[in-house]
């Protein structure tokens, strides 16, 4: 730490800087590093001295800098790295270093800086790299008119920052010469999408990112091909952050690996996209459909099996959008129109390494890679002139595969280099020959597994071999499970599975709980090995007895305390509920299809996987023969839950009321109950309001008989919703309250946020807006904690609507802005009927709800503010209309005076006719008349939109105009209403209610 000179204060330039590559300089320099760094730090000091900064620390190869003007960071950072590039180092050493540049406050703590601008240029400086400086917006607006000589801008576009909740734009200060191309910013955080984590470094294939970047942002679909274990899902998750900038609608990965055939592929896509099927259309051409206007990327990795099936979801998608494009990872190429293919060739390998220096051969990625992972497994592990041709010769050997140079490097805690080459020369002796219609490369993968397997005991091979039935993550618990029995006994799994980690056959997955996985090229490598050696099928069994047991246990929890716990275990387990779906069917027990995916029927309607869950359901209903009643009626009530949800209502009432009818024969009052408040829910979409009553009150008397808090709490909130929706707010509070209070003490979160949204909305109808927002705040908390964006989406429109009439305009058209981006690509909103009229004001029948879906697509097609203030004003409408029911006539016209504002400035004409004849309707409630005709005439020249449910028409309002005020004065208001724009209207209507308006008395003819 420098603590000499004074640090500057007030507004300063800070500088982080720290040496590219510097544990490869150690390796190649040895001893003669030292004077390296040392001669970096004068090069450093130097150049701050007589930039008139100082230096805050150097900490390793890192300095910390800080500077009183923009101008001096920028003298010194150039002439820093332009004497580092000039400098003759020993061993021809490259010495580079990355530099960050940022302007902000100048906060000190007790030893140095703080605050969050120093965090901002640490991070600037980590995303990028040797001899590139990136500097922050802030720095370069200060500096752009006055940069040093030789030197200018080039700008990077905005980036997310690890740990930085606001997006940064960054700028690249190019040095004349000096290189100014450098790979793509290392910022890969904040990326909307699903793009899973890499728990490991990406080492090596710069050229090859670039490339297939470059590829991606050109080429609709672009297919990386090559062998199994070349790293081609690693290098598409390499590429696919970099490609956020271009898609801001998201970068989506699907696992291929994980389905079987096209319905399953079509399904897979859907759930990562959040888009909800429905029963007239195609699953795959529903996705393009609900995709047609998105700029996103789709990323489909290992797709080798799914050849067919994925190049009619590619055509489908690609040729019914414009700016969706598709990276495909597969062994073989679609074959497809349009189809770039990327060939995925093994790291380069030394040719002659005995001609080759250390230095030189750190620089082939296949020894950079086998370092970089013998460096995880033994910390002090180094690239020696003593271990250089070992490791020359195990690159060279394995044609430099990525996944087997991981693999071999594994054992380097258990073989020295030299051993691993001797090994490997036996293994490849006693493989030879084998599998010669496959590719070399595929040849020398099979043989470092084939070596890793045989290195394993025989309790340690049976354990490897049986673990190839889970598809994705498994617990402790169900590899015990599993993998026990004959010599293997279930204390034993523990030991045995941590041995296979250690070996790399096996990783682990997350810390809270540990969770393992098997490399999809490992698992299949694992599967052939138990066809061979054991009774695959009753391993399956097993496997699927687990995860049905898993399924049964969970449905009786979802309605608990616990129901997050819950769902997260079965979120965690979708790859391998879905393979023992398929055992099951596969085997022909179709009992056992219809018990496990009756089990699963709330979670897949909790997690909205219509699609998947209406197949299996259907699948394990075609055949009751052997299935126990019990389990029947859970099918067919999941069948008919998501019926609802497809808005196929003759299937939910068949459905549902037979299981009804099941459980009433069973004596299972509580299941039967349940039922009564689906079938309730169902009648009230069917605008059956008797049918409703009638089966909600029988609904609420068996829950309370039989303790079933759950059934009983959302029979409440129907009952109160409805009576929201038809004005009775004393009895939707009376049953709000008390359902809420139910859900408080029996449910989760999930139910307790939808209850608080139904609060939110309740207070909102009562004109208690502080109340209204308190709900829709904690309801959205609850939501986003239970990874319930649909739910969020709602809180957001209600509290951005609490928002506008609070006078906060802007927080209320960024939070509109939000929903619409939510809706965009899932538009689940078109199949969770309950939660629509939930955010909606009216009480509208289905097909009138049908109508304002179409009407959420239509805006979803608008662009940014525009977009957002149309929506905005449609759901302010809806508060207005609201209170007019009420008969709350004052706050009617103040919200649909809102709503006619944001509808003009948005240039929604339908939403500005909505809004005038609302108005019209509520001055001539009141017997304002001449404020009702001279609305009357506003709306007259706008579009042609029918009365709202509730609102008088047009007709039996000018009759009464003409009544009590004559005919002149109101054919008068009339011409003067047509002659105001929106604007002016909304200014005259505002008049009108503070009663400052009176153009035409009253009577006049």
């Amino acid at each position: 730490m420098t603590a000499l000179r004074a640090l500057p204060t007030g507004t300063v330039t800070f500088v982080f800087s720290d040496i590219e590559g510097s544990t490869r300089l150690i390796q190649q320099l040895g001893d003669a590093y030292r004077s390296v760094l040392e001669r970096h730090h004068a090069i450093v000091e130097t150049a701050v001295t007589a930039a008139g900064g100082v230096v805050v620390d150097f900490e390793g190869d890192g300095a910390f800098l800080a500077f009183g003007s923009a101008l001096a960071a920028l003298s010194c950072v150039t002439e820093i790295q332009r004497t580092l590039a000039a400098e003759q180092w020993p061993s021809d050493a490259s010495v580079r270093a990355r530099m960050g540049v940022h302007t902000g406050e100048g906060r000190q703590g007790a030893s140095g800086y703080v605050g969050l601008d120093v965090h901002r240029a640490a991070r600037i400086a980590a995303s990028g790299h040797g001899g590139q400086v990136v500097m922050s917006e802030a720095t370069a607006r200060l500096a752009e008119y006055d940069l040093p000589d030789g030197t200018y801008l080039e700008d990077l576009g905005t980036h997310s920052l690890k740990d930085l909740v606001h997006e940064e734009h960054l700028y690249q200060l190019s040095i004349a010469g000096l290189p100014r191309e450098f790979p793509p910013l290392a910022t890969s955080t904040g990326i909307k999408g699903n793009l899973p984590n890499r728990t490991v470094s990406f080492v090596g294939r710069r050229d090859e990112i670039n490339r297939v970047a470059e590829a991606v942002a050109q080429d609709r679909l672009v297919t990386l091909t090559g062998p199994a274990g070349v790293g081609k899902t690693a290098l598409a998750l390499a590429v696919a952050p970099q490609m956020s900038a271009q898609f801001p609608d998201g970068v989506w990965f699907v696992e291929a690996t994980r389905v079987d055939d096209e319905a399953a592929l079509a399904m897979a896509v859907a759930h990562q996209l959040r888009i909800t099927g429905n029963a007239e259309q195609d699953l795959v051409e529903t996705v393009a459909a609900r995709l047609m206007r998105a700029r996103a990327l789709l990323v489909l990795d290992g797709c080798e099996h799914l050849i067919g099936a994925v190049a009619h979801l590619a055509e489908t998608i690609l040729g019914s959008t414009r700016e969706v494009h598709v990276l495909v990872t597969s062994r073989e190429r679609l074959s497809i129109r349009g189809e770039v293919v990327v060939h995925v060739v093994p790291l380069a390998v030394p040719d002659e390494p005995d001609l080759l220096s250390t230095a030189e051969l750190a620089s082939y990625e296949s020894v950079a890679l086998f370092v970089a992972r013998a460096e995880a497994v033994q910390p002090d592990f180094k690239l020696t002139e003593q271990n250089a041709p070992a490791i020359a010769e195990i690159c060279r050997r394995l044609d430099g595969i990525p996944l087997a140079l991981e693999l071999a490097a594994a054992r380097l805690k258990m073989l020295s280099p030299w051993q691993l080459v001797e090994r490997l020369d036996h293994q490849f002796a006693l493989l030879a020959g084998r599998h010669r219609d496959v590719p070399p490369h595929q040849q020398t993968l099979e043989t470092t597994l084939d070596w890793s397997h045989d290195a394993l005991s025989p309790l340690e091979q049976v354990v490897f071999a049986r673990l190839s039935v889970f598809a994705g993550s498994f617990s402790i618990e169900a590899a015990e499970e599993v993998c026990s029995g004959g010599k293997v006994d279930r204390h034993r799994v523990l030991d045995l599975l941590e041995r296979l980690v250690e070996t790399s056959l096996v990783e682990t997955v997350g810390s809270d709980p540990v969770r393992y996985r098997l490399l999809e090229p490992i698992r299949y490598y694992a599967s052939t090995r138990l066809e061979l050696h054991e009774d695959s099928q009753l391993v399956r069994s097993r496997h699927a007895e687990f995860y049905t047991a898993l399924a049964e246990q969970a449905d009786l929890e979802l309605h608990g305390l616990d129901q997050m716990r819950w769902i997260v275990r079965l979120d965690r387990a979708r790859d391998n509920l879905r393979a023992a779906l398929r055992h099951l069917d596969e085997s022909g027990n179709a009992g056992g299809v219809l018990r496990l995916a009756g089990a699963l029927r709330w979670f897949w309607v909790i997690r909205r996987d219509v699609g998947e869950g209406w197949w299996w359901l259907e699948r394990g209903l075609e055949d009751r023969t052997d299935s126990l009643p019990e389990h029947v009626a859970r099918a067919l009530s999941g069948l008919g839950l998501l019926a609802i949800r497809r808005l196929d209502f003759a299937t939910a009432h068949r459905a549902l009321t037979e299981a009804r009818d099941i459980y009433r024969r069973s004596g299972d009052s509580r299941s039967e109950a349940h039922q009564a408040y689906h079938l309730a829910t169902l009648a009230w979409f069917r605008d059956e309001p008797d049918e409703a009553d009638e089966l909600a009150a029988t609904a609420e008397e068996m829950s309370r008989n039989s303790g079933d808090h759950w059934s009983l709490a959302w029979i409440l909130a129907m009952g109160g919703t409805m009576a929201r929706l038809h004005g009775d707010l004393g009895k939707a509070r009376r049953l709000m309250d008390e359902s809420h209070e139910v859900f408080v003490r029996h449910t989760g979160i999930l139910d307790q946020g939808w209850s608080h949204l139904r609060l939110g909305a309740l207070a909102r109808d009562e004109g208690r807006y502080e109340l209204a927002t308190f709900h829709y705040s904690e309801g959205r908390a609850l939501l986003a904690d239970a990874g319930d964006m649909l739910g969020v989406s709602h809180a957001d429109a209600g509290l951005g609507a609490m928002a506008w009439l609070g006078g906060n305009h802007e927080h209320a058209i960024a939070l509109f802005l939000s929903v619409l981006e939510g809706f965009r690509l899932s538009e689940e909103v078109a199949n969770n009927l309950f939660e629509l009229k939930t955010m909606i004001q009216g009480n509208l029948s289905a097909s009138e709800l049908q109508a304002v879906v179409q009407s959420n697509r239509e805006r979803a097609e608008l662009s940014g503010d525009r977009g957002a203030r149309t929506a905005l004003g449609e759901y302010v409408y809806h508060i207005g209309s609201t209170a007019f029911s009420q008969r709350q006539f004052d706050r009617a016209c103040e919200a649909l005076i809102e709503s006619l504002t944001l509808s003009a400035s948005a240039d929604d004409r339908r939403g500005v006719s909505l809004a005038l004849r609302g108005l019209a309707s509520t001055f001539h409630a009141i017997g304002d008349w001449e404020a009702a005709a001279t609305m009357l005439g506003a709306a007259s020249t706008g579009s042609a939109v029918p009365p709202a449910r509730g609102h008088t028409d047009s007709a039996t309002i000018l009759a009464d105009v003409r009544a009590n005020l004559g005919e002149s004065a109101a054919e008068s208001a009339h011409e003067a209403g047509a002659r105001l724009s929106p604007n002016d209207a909304a200014e005259r209507a505002w008049s009108y209610l503070a009663g400052e308006a009176g153009v035409v008395p009253a009577g006049s003819d």
